[in-house]
């Protein structure tokens, strides 16, 4: 496997980007990482080396054959795997396919903070300056709107696309994950980045005067990485050897016990009732939250959030440094326990397994006990009689909306029937409705069948206040077809 050749960029080096380190650095799925490397770099590569490289990727040259190559390889990707490249890079993913890749190109040639904004489209012809224009804003909206669904799923762990009501976004949930399947192991980077991080923050801190960005220590932890030699290196990659073989042995073992197949198969059944909760007005789905028993027991705490309630207070008190008054965000102060929870040993993380363990076990004593009393059984009636309630509404209210539709149908029936009979003074008649009108003659008075066409004509002028001496040959017509189709009958 061939290594990873830079191009030489002027940018800033993604590493350098915040929003983008953290992407590189906590994306546990491996496959967007896979998607961009195949992008910039066409081979496969180890996802140890792509987490390397694309933190030190800085961009390309204009028109290079690197940027020939990568619009290349970015027109044969399909939407889910392009999507995935935007989305590492923290870029717009709406649009269509090519101002996508136009977007993707252009960040990538040069990194820089923020999002790339494609230059507005002029108009085709001045005819249409006001239907450009209009269009233009509908597209500003449009990307508006993907700016701020692209924030949520940064900020919220929010990611389905979709319209709902209104034409807007709907925001898109985060993956669930079994709690039970196996934890993927940590990269020989990785391994090495927790031994020294807090050497680092700490040597920053003391250079800068102040504490350093997360894209500034992942930098840096790169930097140090590249300069280790393969000795140095070595009992990392040992040991992130042998996690992986413990992660892959878990994670037969969580296959072929059923438990893989059985949360898709919640997951699945948990997405079709999502689906068919949808809302009664503009098809927005409307999802009912849960309703549970006060009186039932309360669901056990994970490992990780045990630790998470034991080290937050310490975490704070640390991070405000003996000011009180002092405000610490609570994203850095997550972001800090999720460090320290990935610097523990095993055998740290063990003592905290055994509390959750604890935990769970006396849930279960609780859960049994609660199942078979009597506030279980009164809580399912309580929720019988609610369902059915609310089933009779749903019914009722749809019930009320065709009946709403109907007479809204029959009263614009009648309004095109009354349209329709409306007789315009002044101008000339079509060829049906002078059918119609003769017909109508006909039918009030079969005497005037005898009548000469000259006669019939100067009745319909009457009726329309118009000459129809020029449409003597459409009259005649209209006799003939009214007559002969008399004559069938």
């Amino acid at each position: 496997m061939a290594d990873i050749v830079l191009p030489k960029g002027n940018g800033k080096t993604l590493g350098e980007i915040e929003k983008i380190s953290q992407n590189i650095e906590n994306d546990e799925n491996q496959q967007t990482l896979h998607d961009l490397s195949e992008a910039l770099f066409g081979q496969q590569h180890s996802t140890e080396a792509i987490r390397t490289a694309l933190t030190d990727f800085k961009g390309f040259k204009a028109d290079s054959k690197f940027e020939t190559d990568l619009k290349t390889r970015l027109k044969g990707f399909k939407q889910d795997k392009l999507k995935n490249c935007l989305k590492l890079v923290n870029q717009v993913s709406g649009g269509p396919k090519e101002e996508q890749i136009e977007r993707l190109v252009k960040f990538l040639s040069f990194p820089i903070d923020g999002k790339v904004q494609l230059p507005a489209k002029p108009a085709k012809e001045s005819t249409q300056e006001t239907s450009s224009a209009n269009q233009s804003e509908k597209t500003k909206k449009m990307r508006l709107g993907d700016e701020e669904e692209e924030e949520e799923s940064e900020e919220g762990g929010a990611s389905e696309e979709g319209e709902g009501e209104g034409g807007k976004k709907k925001r898109r949930t985060k993956k669930k994950k079994d709690p039970e399947a196996p934890v993927h192991p940590l990269s020989a980077f990785f391994l090495f980045g927790n031994d020294i991080r807090e050497k680092v923050v700490a040597e920053l801190t003391e250079k800068k005067g102040e504490k350093p960005k997360i894209a500034e220590v992942g930098s840096e932890l790169s930097r140090r990485w590249k300069e280790l030699d393969e000795e140095s290196k070595k009992p990392y990659n040992e040991d992130a050897e042998k996690r992986k073989q413990k992660y892959l042995e878990e994670k037969k073992a969580y296959v072929e016990s059923g438990k893989e197949a059985a949360w898709k198969k919640k997951m699945a059944e948990e997405e079709k009732q999502d689906d068919s909760s949808d809302g009664e007005e503009g098809g927005k789905k409307k999802k009912s939250k849960k309703l549970v028993d006060p009186n039932a027991p309360k669901h056990p705490n994970s490992v990780y959030i045990i630790f998470v309630t034991k080290m937050r207070q310490k975490v704070i008190d640390e991070m405000k440094g003996g000011d009180d008054a002092a405000h610490v965000a609570p994203k850095d102060i997550m972001t800090k326990i999720g460090e320290l929870w990935r610097a523990l040993s095993d055998s740290e993380k063990e003592e905290y397994q055994k509390l959750a363990d604890e935990e769970k076990k006396k849930y279960q004593a609780e859960l049994e006990e609660y199942n078979k009393s009597d506030k279980k059984k009164e809580w399912d009636r309580k929720m019988e009689e609610e369902e059915k309630k609310a089933k009779e509404a749903s019914k009722k209210k749809k019930a009320e909306k065709e009946k709403g539709k109907d007479k809204a149908k029959t009263k614009s029936s009648k309004s095109s029937s009354k349209k329709e009979e409306k007789i315009v003074k002044g101008k000339v008649p079509s060829r049906e409705m002078m059918k119609k009108k003769i017909q109508q003659y006909l039918d009030e008075d079969p005497e005037l069948e005898q009548i000469s066409l000259k006669q019939l004509r100067k009745r319909l002028e009457a009726e329309f206040d118009i000459p129809l001496s020029e449409h003597k040959a459409t009259i005649e017509a209209v006799v003939t077809e009214i007559t002969s189709a008399d004559s069938d009958e």
